[in-house]
């Protein structure tokens, strides 16, 4: 397990600082956890909302976040939502249904793959 956490941070992972969550529970409940999927991803999904609330946290703290998000919805046109990444300098923009609800997120990369298939058709 060193060997792979320095392997990790040797070559793959850039130069930035990190923060390692460690995620212990008692015994009884390890045993549990290890024949109960259910209460794994419970557990689980907990731990990480408890994560996200302080990042969210400290992030309001730092005035790191905002409340006003640029969103598209399904029927937007690509080439409005390609506009919208480049004119901002945005690197994703969420795509946004009705009520709020996210179907989905597209990034810089989704238009560059678009942009290869299509000159592969056209060659």
């Amino acid at each position: 397990m060193a060997d792979t956490a320095a392997h990790l941070i040797d070559h793959v992972l850039p130069s930035a600082p990190y923060r390692q969550w460690v995620f212990t529970v008692p015994k009884p409940l390890r045993l549990r956890l290890a024949r109960d999927p259910v209460w794994t991803s419970w557990v689980g999904n907990l731990a990480v909302r408890a994560i996200g609330a302080w990042q969210r946290r400290v992030a309001r703290a730092r005035g790191l976040m905002i409340r006003d998000v640029w969103t598209i919805t399904p029927e937007t046109l690509a080439s409005h939502a390609g506009k919208l990444l480049l004119d901002h300098k945005f690197s994703c923009l969420p795509v946004g249904g009705t009520e709020l609800v996210l179907c989905g997120i597209i990034t810089e990369r989704d238009f560059l793959r678009f942009a290869i298939k299509a000159f592969e058709i056209h060659d």
